[in-house]
């Protein structure tokens, strides 16, 4: 998903833009799948724009609070990349919202 309006650097901007559109459009897509909710939950969030690409991915964690030094809730083990950090937190935050 693209929002060119977005600024990444407003880190209220980016937690709403997640919490809301983003949100909204990955229960939307969850329609058009017939496999496993879990599967397509992981599959949808793995293809986002705001985790694909470093620098949203970057701007997605900091937003959140996450730093590289974290631990994941998912594994336990340490983040080695912003692109899991973004992952884990939209994946928290729509289950957190759904």
């Amino acid at each position: 998903m693209k929002n060119l309006e977005l600024d990444y650097t407003n880190e209220y901007q980016v937690r709403n833009y997640i919490n809301t559109t983003v949100c909204d459009m990955i229960s939307e897509d969850l329609k058009n799948y017939e496999c496993e909710y879990e599967e397509a939950l992981f599959e949808i969030i793995d293809s986002l724009s705001d985790v694909i690409y470093n620098y949203k991915a970057q701007k997605v964690a900091e937003a959140f609070g996450l730093s590289p030094f974290d631990n994941s809730e998912m594994t336990g083990e340490r983040f080695t990349s912003y692109n899991e950090m973004a992952f884990e937190t939209i994946y928290n935050t729509y289950n957190g919202n759904n």
